[in-house]
């Protein structure tokens, strides 16, 4: 199976790795959370960070756990992530290809 990484180079999707872990930045999460929804992966959550040159900064408060109950509508994801505050720059979500 593929890495997440792996995956967003499959289908061009602009990311970045940093300190080991694969960013979507706050841009393009819209895009990239069609393309989960679009291929029926599923959704287990996402980690909300924010990076400058210097860090990079998780936010828990910003980064829901799915696993156990199954992700809400895409629209519900899309518009709790544009509620976030603007510290929160770039996101790496977490999903699994076998539905």
């Amino acid at each position: 199976m593929s890495d997440w990484s792996d995956l967003l180079k499959d289908f061009n999707f602009p990311h970045t790795r940093r300190g080991g872990v694969t960013l979507v930045s706050r841009t393009d999460a819209p895009g990239c959370i069609d393309l989960i929804y679009s291929q029926g992966w599923r959704f287990l959550g996402y980690e909300s960070f924010t990076v400058t040159d210097e860090f990079i900064q998780p936010h828990l408060e910003w980064s829901p756990d799915w696993s156990r109950s199954g992700a809400p509508a895409k629209e519900i994801v899309l518009a709790e992530i544009a509620q976030h505050p603007n510290d929160v720059t770039h996101y790496e979500f977490v999903f699994n290809v076998a539905a």
